[in-house]
């Protein structure tokens, strides 16, 4: 990416469209700019999971990943990560880490479940205020409901277009 120390004061990224689709590539980008508030990685083709057969190897993966973001991000506040393809709530969870995120825009991802907090110990998006998923495939209020009540400081939600909203009618 950059030599460390060149973008010192850069606070805001928007990398939307660069075919960002690394795990690698997201992590140098943390690591280079340690002062990022503001992080925009729309519309990459993000792959940040290598699923294996192996369960226990995705579980010890995820953590490490987690644990790799939370460190690279420390600072990070805003995160744009919609229209990514990201395909699960594995995806999701990554940055549950994330130790001064507040607001986290997931639009456009083919998410189905806000997923609850996982039975393992560590924060769970715990400055978390706003969170966007619209065009999501979230369909029911308990879709994600049990992941609602796992956000300590949320605030608002943005569900515009997803199958929930085509169907409830006022």
């Amino acid at each position: 990416v950059w030599s460390r120390g060149t973008f010192d004061h850069l606070h805001t990224l928007n990398v939307r469209s660069c075919h960002i689709s690394s795990l690698a590539t997201v992590l140098a980008l943390g690591q280079t700019l340690p002062q990022l508030t503001t992080l925009c990685l729309s519309d990459n083709p993000l792959q940040l999971l290598i699923h294996n057969d192996d369960n226990n190897d995705d579980t010890h993966s995820m953590i490490q990943i987690q644990q790799d973001l939370a460190h690279a991000f420390a600072r990070l506040e805003c995160l744009d990560v919609s229209e990514c393809h990201l395909p699960s709530a594995d995806e999701f969870q990554l940055f549950s880490q994330l130790p001064h995120l507040q607001s986290l825009d997931w639009d456009d991802n083919p998410l189905s479940v806000l997923p609850p907090r996982p039975e393992r110990d560590g924060p769970y998006f715990p400055r978390l205020r706003h969170l966007q998923l619209a065009g999501t495939q979230i369909a029911t209020w308990s879709d994600c409901e049990a992941g609602f009540h796992d956000l300590p400081q949320w605030q608002s939600l943005r569900l515009h277009g997803t199958p929930l909203q085509r169907h409830e009618s006022h």
